[in-house]
């Protein structure tokens, strides 16, 4: 029966709750809007997928002092998006270990301590599971770190509200755009 279809086909379609929809895709709308104010590359694909979003961005090879600030700016956006328009974050951006708020972490700590961009040029192999051994005064320095760059994404996400939030309600329609169509909304 469809019933029988609907709940077998359920796993493999994700949330189909319009609220976790509407939160998923303002999450992702905060990345790609937050990214580009901040002078990153286009993203490649943005997408909603079974387990949430995504966006795509290109590899970056070198980071200065403020690609490193940009993209941790990027990477706490969706929570500053979910802050901002859905009135609170979900779990969504901590979920895991490839998560937005583990790999701010990680950008973090490897713009501190091991790439010379914070208060001293030693270098360490801090690493986000050892994160706790670390000095105190150093863990308050990648608390600042990721401090600052939620608010910045969360100025750059008040300034851009209207773009943000059409992003993403296009998104809700398409649920994937990438190469040529999304780089023609982009333009």
């Amino acid at each position: 029966s469809l019933i029988h279809l609907e709940a077998a086909a359920k796993p493999y379609f994700g949330s189909d709750d319009r609220q976790d929809l509407d939160r998923i895709a303002m999450h992702e709308a905060g990345h790609l809007i937050v990214g580009l104010a901040g002078g990153l590359p286009a993203p490649t694909a943005i997408r909603l997928t079974v387990t949430g979003g995504e966006v795509h961005y290109p590899t970056v090879f070198a980071y200065t002092p403020e690609t490193a600030q940009s993209r941790l700016s990027m990477f706490l956006a969706g929570r500053a998006a979910e802050i901002l328009f859905c009135g609170g974050p979900s779990s969504g951006a901590g979920s895991g270990p490839r998560s937005d708020l583990a790999i701010a972490t990680a950008l973090a700590i490897e713009t501190e301590v091991r790439w010379g961009f914070g208060e001293t040029t030693l270098w360490s192999g801090l690493t986000p599971d050892r994160l706790d051994l670390a000095p105190e005064e150093v863990r308050h320095r990648i608390q600042a770190r990721i401090s600052a760059a939620e608010m910045e994404a969360t100025g750059l996400l008040k300034r851009y509200e209207r773009s943000c939030k059409n992003f993403a309600e296009r998104l809700l329609r398409l649920r994937e755009l990438n190469g040529m169509e999304l780089k023609a909304i982009l333009t």
